[in-house]
């Protein structure tokens, strides 16, 4: 059985400087726009904030030596779904697709104390011109279920674009990651 090769880490229960290293690298490869499409964050302190809340629960994907390489989130639970959000520092970008199948099969395979599965499947949303993510998240196993006109609110442009719901189910993955 192969290795893994990351691990995840709940933000938590990392402290505040490795977090605020975390949004240093975030500034400096400009990510704050593209993922924060709806409104940037401001400045380290309502990214903070933000990590924390209670609404999310946030996670850092880091490599065996722990050096953080990604960022997720889970939100909006429905039932044993969830929406799942992904965002790649620059150092990670050729890893994209081995963090991003370790993070889905780990949430997606991931059992309860009396050996149920916690998720039956993780919903995306993308901005329709987001060509890059819609190709990194088809590659992940997650079929476009539907557009929806004026979905995603793009802040610094005050208009709404098309979006892009996806899906990925618990059955879609059993067998291919292995």
């Amino acid at each position: 059985m192969k290795k893994n090769t990351y691990q995840t880490l709940w933000v938590k229960n990392i402290s505040k400087e490795v977090i605020y290293n975390f949004w240093q690298q975030f500034q400096e490869d400009k990510l704050n726009k593209i993922l924060f499409f709806d409104g940037e964050m401001q400045d380290f302190t309502e990214f903070y904030t933000w990590l924390l809340a209670k609404d999310k629960d946030v996670r850092f994907v880091a490599n065996i030596e722990g050096v953080i390489k990604a960022m997720y989130w889970l939100n909006n639970p429905l039932g044993k779904s969830v929406m799942i959000h992904f965002c790649f520092l620059k150092k990670a970008f050729q890893e994209q697709e081995a963090i991003g199948f370790y993070v889905v099969k780990s949430l997606l395979l991931c059992r309860d104390s009396k050996q149920n599965y916690v998720l039956s499947a993780l919903i995306g949303i993308t901005p329709k011109p987001y060509r890059h993510a819609l190709q990194f998240i088809k590659k992940l196993g997650f079929e476009q279920k539907a557009e929806i006109p004026e979905l995603c609110y793009f802040a610094r442009k005050n208009k709404y674009i098309t979006g892009v719901v996806s899906v990925l189910q618990k059955e879609q993955i059993t067998n291919v990651f292995d």
